[in-house]
């Protein structure tokens, strides 16, 4: 029998397109439109490392789309729209992080250079895309933003907003124990930002004073989301490496291998 009301294809197909019109929209999809500039520009500036196999047949699409390729790197960032005035410290084992004036604006960030070959041999630690989406997606008070994310054939670049307060361990060894008052202070901030982050979607995984910054007022802003984690449905992660800072490693990340339960919020 016949069905009284087939399905009408228009409608499906339609379907399909707001919800692809959706993730083009949402940053902290994995077919944003920065995303995909970004994969076509990765493609094209890194295609003399890649392994194409016979040159004839990829080189006619190369030349075809060279105009197209040349209108997204010339509206993207790079490096040269910046002015470095200093080191101001680094990301872990894996980059440094520059302070920087934006030519056209005047403008001062924290920019944060990770080079493409320690990234790609250190995988298992080096969580690029996660850092990336939770800077340029985070609109919590708690979280520094990146207001830019980029790359050059060396390279990946996050420009982010100056803490001009520094971290929360030069404070620390600058002034001493904190009083009880000024302790439950930061500890609260703390707690904030995060809980902005796991509403976020994601795990730090490297809480440490080294990664809150303060801002010109004094307050908490968590950084470094390098190591960072997507947690599944569950609120989970399930990932049996050992990342983070020794002395500041959990003990469920350190136990994940032989447990194999996964681990969640408590890190």
């Amino acid at each position: 029998m016949a069905e009284l009301n087939p399905p009408d294809k228009n409608d499906e197909r339609r379907q399909r397109s707001d919800h692809f019109e959706e993730d083009i929209d949402d940053l902290m999809s994995k077919i944003s439109v920065d995303f995909l500039l970004d994969l076509t520009h990765a493609f094209f500036t890194n295609r003399d490392t890649l392994a194409f196999g016979q040159a004839e047949t990829i080189d006619p699409f190369l030349q075809k789309y060279e105009k197209i390729k040349q209108m997204i790197v010339n509206s993207r960032p790079k490096p040269d729209d910046f002015q470095i005035l200093k080191t101001i410290g680094s990301g872990g084992h894996f980059s440094e992080v520059k302070l920087v004036r934006r030519k056209h604006t005047k403008k001062v960030y924290a920019m944060k250079i990770l080079p493409k070959t320690k990234m790609l041999k250190n995988t298992s630690q080096a969580c690029f895309w996660e850092e990336r989406a939770i800077g340029v997606s985070a609109k919590s008070e708690w979280i520094v933003k990146t207001n830019y994310a980029f790359q050059d054939i060396k390279n990946l670049y996050l420009v982010m907003d100056f803490m001009p307060g520094g971290d929360l361990v030069t404070l620390i060894d600058k002034n001493g124990t904190f009083s009880e008052k000024c302790t439950k202070f930061y500890t609260a901030e703390v707690i904030l930002a995060l809980d902005a982050l796991h509403s976020m979607g994601f795990l730090h995984r490297d809480i440490k004073p080294d990664n809150m910054l303060l801002d010109h007022q004094g307050h908490i802003k968590l950084t470094d989301f390098g190591v960072s984690a997507r947690m599944d449905d569950q609120g989970l992660v399930h990932e049996e490496a050992v990342v983070g800072t020794e002395g500041y490693i959990s003990p469920e990340v350190l136990n994940a291998k032989e447990t194999k339960k996964g681990y969640g919020r408590e890190v």
